[in-house]
């Protein structure tokens, strides 16, 4: 892929979330993001099926194609909605 990079997920899905936090709101949903699996930066491992809840404890960085998966992720959420 030649437009990786490396980010913060939870950042990332934040932004799309709010694209459409108006559009949800109107049909009374709300979107909140669940994180699994990110290791924590001590190098510890998480527990596997564990949620996430201290995102400053975790590495939540990716190295991918921003744009598609922020793109991806609408496409998701905006088929549920």
């Amino acid at each position: 892929m030649k437009d990786t990079s490396e980010f913060n997920i939870t950042e990332s899905v934040q932004e799309v979330i709010n694209m459409q936090e108006h559009q949800a709101s109107s049909r009374s949903v709300k979107i909140v993001p669940h994180f699994y699996g990110f290791p924590r930066k001590n190098g510890q491992q998480t527990l596997l099926g564990a949620e996430i809840l201290d995102y400053a404890d975790h590495d939540m960085n990716l190295v991918t194609d921003e744009t598609r998966l922020q793109q991806a992720i609408f496409n998701l959420q905006s088929n549920a909605l």
